[in-house]
């Protein structure tokens, strides 16, 4: 300083610099669970400055150690900027990581009613992810209780699964049960005619069975309407089986009819000669019956041609009934014709008809 007699004097003070702390700003985050470290922007909206250095934001570091990227929860970031001055500022914000459900693959499913539960591969074409634990498909579970698999019908199968945050997803699909017709198994069959409905076995190795139901075999029925059980042939036999979901087999079978020959009943004869063939008894005794068409004694035929009523000796006498069915059965018998006295012309016809 000088004075006004130009004398100077002259003094040293000591001026103290003094460094403020850099202001450092950062906000709070959210990331979804199983985001990784190097995908999140832990700079955006972080800023830093001071006043000797000015602008320090790319000078900020983050310290996230202390999160665990894959778990639900609050977690502490720290942000440090350091200045020229070594003057640091530390900054924590809160990131908070949120889990989503894992997503979960199902299509509808298709059987046949009877499958087993067990028979059916419930898995195929299933698939779980999750952002944090990745690949989970081998924790979903399946809930098939609401299915009838022994029942035509469309069904509910509830998918589940559950990520290592306790975050669920759950996807129902249809399980489509189809029933098949029931199997019948049923042979050819053979009768003699006359045979009533009652006394033929039917079901004799007669089965049917299903899928759903087992053994039905009882249930079985048959319609043997067009069977003539007295007319020789062949005829058309119709077994049916309709199972517990309405499915109805049905299976045609042939019943031969086969007609055996009327059974003939005739005796010896013993007449005189001379005895006209008109006075004669000649279905006395005589019977006819057959299996289809009763007693037929009335449709017996005689032929007595060979028969010389004058002259004593033993001659054929002939038998004969046809069936409805045109079998026939012939009988020969002998008759002895005795003298007493002279003989008489006979002007006898050679053969009678009942």
């Amino acid at each position: 300083m000088e004075n006004s007699n130009n004398k100077t004097t002259a003094k040293t003070v000591q001026v103290t610099v003094s460094a403020d702390l850099p202001v450092l700003q950062a906000t709070d985050l959210q990331l979804l669970a199983g985001t990784k470290a190097e995908d999140v922007a832990w700079y955006q909206d972080v800023t830093a400055t001071d006043k000797a250095d000015g602008d320090l934001s790319t000078a900020v570091t983050a310290d996230y150690s202390a999160v665990n990227f894959k778990k639900e929860g609050t977690y502490p970031v720290v942000y440090t900027v350091t200045n020229s001055n070594n003057k640091t500022t530390a900054v924590t914000v809160t990131v908070t990581i949120i889990a989503d459900a894992p997503a979960l693959q199902a299509v509808n499913l298709d059987t046949l009613a009877g499958t087993k539960a067990g028979d059916i591969t419930w898995f195929q074409g299933v698939s779980a992810t999750d952002k944090a634990d990745g690949d989970i498909s081998k924790d979903v579970k399946v809930d098939y209780s609401q299915v009838n698999f022994s029942k035509e019908g469309s069904y509910p199968v509830v998918y589940s699964v559950t990520n290592s945050n306790n975050k669920t997803t759950s996807k129902t699909v249809n399980m489509n049960i189809t029933a098949e017709n029931p199997v019948l198994q049923a042979t050819n069959l053979a009768t003699i005619a006359g045979t009533k409905p009652d006394e033929i076995p039917w079901f004799q190795d007669v089965s049917a069975t299903d899928r759903a139901d087992g053994d039905i075999s009882t249930d079985v029925k048959v319609d043997y309407s067009a069977v003539n059980f007295k007319k020789e042939g062949s005829y058309p036999v119709v077994y049916t089986i309709t199972n517990s979901n309405n499915k109805t087999t049905t299976k045609t079978i042939n019943i031969t009819v086969t007609a055996e020959k009327p059974a003939l009943q005739a005796s010896n004869l013993d007449i005189l000669a001379g005895t006209k063939s008109g006075d004669i008894a000649w279905f006395q005794g005589i019977s006819a019956t057959d299996k289809a068409d009763g007693d037929i004694s009335k449709d017996v035929k005689v032929d007595y041609s060979q028969v010389n009523f004058s002259k004593e000796g033993s001659y054929p006498v002939v038998y004969s009934v046809t069936n409805s069915n045109n079998k026939n059965n012939k009988q020969k018998q002998s008759t002895m014709n005795n003298y007493r006295g002279e003989p008489s012309p006979s002007s006898d016809k050679p053969s009678d008809n009942r």
